[in-house]
């Protein structure tokens, strides 16, 4: 009984603290070109290239809801270096 209580709140946290919307995603294979064009177009450098982005711990404070399922922790930020 125990565990079958436990899996139920298991589900409705770590649901109600989930932030993904799978009808916005967007894959950047699928825009990259045109990214790099209008990237280019607003004064970027032309050496650059546009790439994925890996997962980051996040710093910022995350919700009563995130930090009870123990999500929200990493993130993907998109910034600019030497090569991207």
């Amino acid at each position: 009984m125990e565990e079958f209580i436990g899996k139920i709140w298991h589900r409705f946290i770590t649901n109600s603290a989930n932030t993904h919307y799978p009808e916005a995603v967007v894959y950047l294979d699928d825009v990259r070109r045109t990214a790099g064009i209008f990237f280019r177009a607003l004064g970027g450098e032309g050496d650059l290239r546009i790439a994925n982005a890996t997962e980051t711990e996040v710093h910022a404070r995350r919700s009563i809801l995130q930090r009870i399922a123990g999500m929200g922790r990493k993130t993907q930020y998109a910034w600019r270096d030497e090569e991207t």
